[in-house]
């Protein structure tokens, strides 16, 4: 079992483990994969006896933790000569393993152990040498991960199974071995149980039945047939003989079937792919029609739109050049009943100002006011038009007023209720 330690405990422990191996596991006992792991790493002092096991709980240990920088449990962190050599964050069981096997010392005695007068490994009898000079040439050299080949066998997998998994993945490893194992496992399971089921069908006792795919498999009901009737023939059964005889016969007549209809079945899914594959073109073609013609709508919505608000600017235009003719006429004619009720034409009148840089201001103003009130109103809340020249440009009409039409109303100017200028810096 790992040693649980306390705050400040695991300094001594690495400064005096020397070239020893010092694996710490930074836990906490509120985190789910630490405690599904603990079993595991506890059970690891009893298989590599030369590696010092050690546990810290971070919320019991907090100095400890932060002068490692643990930022997550579990982490797993590995001491050598007195240093940090690496650290495993998260429960990833191979790589620990990996690791333990990469920087593990071996036990101070691990030779053969010889008597007094025996001879030294280090000069073999001279007649020996040819021999053992031939086996070394005959010897192949070895295919097998053995570090991957161990863990597999300690895992529990067969042998078979094992070496069956290393030539399939080419000496893979360990996840992917786990990986083929499994997935043979689970190819296994499916026809003993698929071969079990037939069997069963046919009236076989599901004792005999589960002998016989343990003898010889569960890929090959005719052999499992074959065992079964084995079985009968030494119980001197004649009813379970005729049985089988008459149940390889109808076999024999499902697997010829299944033959003939074999290719049948393929060029039937082969035009049900091709089936697939047209409906799903058909659909693509119609979506895209459908986009397009939502697309195409959209755009002559927003061109209707645009040749209404034309329209509707034109027609204000030739309102205003009417309103401006009828005023020139009869200004003359009228000019006392214009000085007269000053107050009813005051209105309000909204400005957009568009300024060099791009930038707006929106202000309101009365109809009466002049474009010197404006030029004021700009100089004022736009510091860098103090200093400049102001010039105001009008859209419709479009023209440009300087110093000398700065005694021109909005109303004379046609701003009025709301109109668009620019700044102009002259």
């Amino acid at each position: 079992m790992a040693k649980l330690l306390r705050e400040g405990q695991i300094n001594s422990i690495i400064k005096s483990s020397g070239k020893k191996l010092v694996a710490v596991d930074f836990s906490n006992p509120g985190c789910p994969p630490c405690r599904a792991i603990k079993p595991w790493w506890d059970s690891l002092p009893a298989k590599y006896p030369t590696v010092e096991f050690c546990t810290i709980m971070c919320q019991d240990c907090p100095g400890d933790a932060q002068a490692h920088s643990i930022s997550g449990t579990p982490t797993f962190v590995f001491f050598q000569n007195g240093h940090e050599i690496t650290r495993i964050v998260g429960p990833n069981k191979s790589q620990i393993l990996s690791t333990i096997e990469k920087y593990k010392t071996t036990s101070s005695f691990s030779g053969k152990a010889r008597t007094l007068g025996d001879s030294s490994s280090t000069h073999p009898p001279q007649q020996n040498q040819p021999h053992h000079a031939q086996q070394q040439q005959t010897q192949p050299p070895p295919m097998i991960d053995n570090f991957t080949q161990n863990m597999l066998l300690e895992m529990g997998f067969p042998p078979s199974s094992v070496t069956k998994a290393l030539a399939a993945t080419s000496n893979g490893t360990v996840d992917q071995c786990v990986l083929y194992l499994e997935k043979l496992q689970n190819q296994e399971k499916n026809a003993i149980d698929g071969t079990t089921q037939e069997l069963l069908q046919m009236g076989f006792d599901q004792i005999v039945v589960k002998a016989a795919i343990e003898k010889v498999g569960p890929h090959s009901i005719e052999k499992c047939l074959d065992e079964i009737e084995k079985m009968t023939n030494s119980s001197n059964n004649t009813d379970n003989q005729a049985k089988i005889n008459e149940l390889k016969a109808k076999l024999a007549a499902k697997n010829e079937q299944e033959n003939h209809q074999k290719p049948i079945s393929q060029a039937q899914e082969e035009l049900k792919r091709r089936q697939e594959v047209k409906d799903s073109l058909k659909l693509r073609e119609e979506v895209k029609e459908r986009r397009n013609d939502v697309e195409l709508s959209e755009f002559e919505k927003r061109r209707r739109q645009e040749i209404l608000e034309k329209k509707e600017i034109l027609q204000r235009i030739k309102t205003q050049h009417s309103t401006n003719t009828t005023s020139a006429t009869n200004g003359e004619s009228a000019p006392k009943k214009t000085q007269s009720h000053p107050a009813s034409e005051k209105r309000e009148c909204t400005l957009k100002m568009i300024f060099p840089d791009g930038n707006t201001l929106i202000n309101k103003f009365q109809s009466t006011e002049t474009i010197a009130d404006v030029a004021a109103f700009i100089a004022s809340n736009v510091p860098e038009a103090r200093r400049k020249t102001i010039g105001i440009e009008t859209m419709f009409p479009r023209r440009i007023l300087t110093n000398s039409d700065f005694a021109l109303t909005l109303t004379e100017c046609q701003l009025v209720p709301r109109a668009q200028v620019n700044v102009l810096y002259l």
